[in-house]
Formats: C-alpha cells, sequence, structure tokens
C-alpha cells in the first residue's frame, strides 16, 4: 500500500468494476491479470513498470502478455519507474487517512472530555465497575482474562476515544428515547455492559449504537434493531482485525526466519573453514610423517 498502514483486504465495488469502460473491453484472461495485478499493487504500493516483469507476475509469457497489456495500459499511470492504478491509490490513502483521523480525534476528544470533572463516578456506576469511565486513559477493565484475540481489541482499540464516542452515544438515545418513547423501552448502558461482558468489538458496539440512533423512527423493536445491527458489524470487524493480526504475524515469522538464515549461513560458512583447516592440518602431519621416516615428498 505504500504505508505504514497494512491490510489484507481492500473494499471491491462490482458495480463500479463492471461499468468501467477499460473492463468492458477485457476479455476474461485480461481481466484475470488485471485483478493479479490489483493485488500486487495493494500489496506493495504500486507494480513495476518492466513489461516483462508483468508478464511473469501475470504467469504470462512476454509475448502474450504484450497482446494482454493493450487493454491493461489505460488502467495503470507511471511514476518514477512504477505503475499505479488512481482508483486503488486513493484506497489506499481513504483507509490511512480514516485511521489516522480516529487517532487523531481520540487524542483530542480523550484530553477535552477527561479533563472535566463533570459525572465522572455516576458514568463509572453506570456501567456496574466493568468499564472504568473516570480513568483519563480511557482503558477497558475487564473481569476476565484479556490475553486472547477478543480481550486485545479493548487494549488496542479504546486509545482511540470509542469509549468517549460510546457513552456520548449513549446518552442521545437516552434523550431521543424521552421524546420518542417506545412500547418497549431500551436501556443503552444495560445493553452496552451486556457486549462488555461477552468483550464483543467496541467498534461494534459504538456503531450499532449510532445506527440506532440515527435510525430511532424506523427501529419498533430498539432492542432487535440494535442486535442484528451488531451481529453483523461485530463479525465484520472481527475479522477485519484477524486479517491484519494474521499480517503482522506473518510479517514477524518472516523476520525470524530471515535472522534464522543468516545465522545458519554463518554457521556453515564457520563449519566449511573449521574442515578445511582440519584437512589442511591432516595433510601436514602426514607430510611430517614421511619426512621423518625419510619418506619423500
Amino acid at each position: 500500500m505504500g504505508s505504514d498502514v497494512k491490510s489484507d483486504y481492500f473494499n471491491f465495488y462490482p458495480a463500479d468494476f463492471l461499468s468501467d469502460e477499460n473492463v468492458v473491453v477485457m476479455n476474461n484472461r485480461e481481466i484475470g491479470c488485471y485483478i493479479k495485478l490489483l493485488c500486487f499493487h495493494w500489496r506493495e504500493g504500486s507494480i513495476p513498470s518492466d513489461s516483462n516483469r508483468l508478464a511473469r507476475l501475470c504467469g504470462e509469457s512476454s509475448e502474450e502478455f504484450s497482446e494482454i497489456w493493450i487493454n491493461l495500459a489505460p488502467c495503470f499511470k507511471e511514476r518514477k519507474g512504477r505503475l499505479y492504478n488512481k482508483r486503488l491509490s486513493a484506497e489506499a490513502s481513504r483507509l490511512e487517512n480514516h485511521i489516522e483521523k480516529r487517532k487523531a480525534a481520540g487524542r483530542a476528544g480523550a484530553q477535552a472530555r477527561w479533563q472535566e470533572d463533570c459525572d465522572r463516578n455516576a458514568n463509572a456506576m453506570r456501567f456496574n465497575g466493568n468499564i472504568n469511565l473516570t480513568k483519563p486513559n480511557l482503558e477497558f477493565n475487564l473481569n476476565n482474562d484479556s490475553t486472547d484475540s477478543a480481550g486485545r481489541h479493548f487494549s488496542n482499540l479504546i486509545s482511540l476515544g470509542i469509549l468517549g464516542n460510546i457513552e456520548e452515544t449513549a446518552k442521545s438515545i437516552e434523550e431521543i428515547q424521552k421524546k420518542k418513547p417506545k412500547k418497549k423501552p431500551f436501556n443503552p448502558f444495560q445493553w452496552i455492559q451486556s457486549k462488555v461482558n461477552k468483550k464483543s468489538h467496541p467498534e461494534a458496539i459504538e456503531s450499532s449504537l449510532v445506527a440506532l440512533l440515527n435510525g430511532w423512527d424506523r427501529a419498533r423493536d430498539p432492542w432487535k434493531y440494535v442486535e442484528r445491527i451488531f451481529k453483523s458489524e461485530n463479525q465484520n470487524l472481527d475479522e477485519r482485525d484477524a486479517g491484519i493480526e494474521t499480517a503482522e504475524l506473518k510479517k514477524e515469522i518472516s523476520k525470524f526466519w530471515e535472522s534464522a538464515g543468516d545465522i545458519l549461513l554463518k554457521s556453515s560458512e564457520k563449519k566449511s573453514e573449521d574442515e578445511s583447516v582440519r584437512d589442511r592440518k591432516a595433510e601436514l602431519a602426514e607430510q611430517l610423517k614421511k619426512i621423518g621416516n625419510g619418506g619423500k615428498l
């Protein structure tokens, strides 16, 4: 992706893809090569401009790829010896900007929010002590072990200011419920507490509450409405984070084997040197033995 922000997947929009006139004129073989190059582009941040290397990336011969490239070329622009796809580069920038904005907003919001002394203890009590809203570092206090993947969501994500957003959205839901009550009253803090107890994804909690707030008029039963949204959001975010964690793990494994390879190579070289020294010593010893016995070299 050409930045510090890495992801194993990118957003794919079938309607946009199939309606692109550059894609419409491609045959199935060309489309396959195009998608393959987009995947390499996403992983590396760009693709090489050399046609022979592009052919090898696509698994095609140079001669056949020269024909394929005629319809693929309009999809890429060259810059400093590398090729870039405008739409895919924009997706990478969008993802990077989204993450940076969330981090910045979280830091700014946390600093402003937690400098105020209003209702801290009351808010902490509303979460029955499982979430401590009085701490300025916005940590989720989990009663259970948080070393598993689900628990790590809290320590990794809450620094983005999600906790404050969840709290503010819950308060907004309480306000709109006073003006537009439902047949079955909805307690946002009770619902949040149930998700925290299960160590659900914080972003899923946040986005589900926002969706409920925006769709309050359409939600006949707020409990079922928010639960339906949450189930989908929680699964999608878990899969996204699992992909990111897998990519990071692969990177660490790769570094490990690179280091191990260097160690083994040095060990092998040293072993070869030791064997050469032993062979030379044995040769000299044999020659000295012959000299001592009156033999000839």
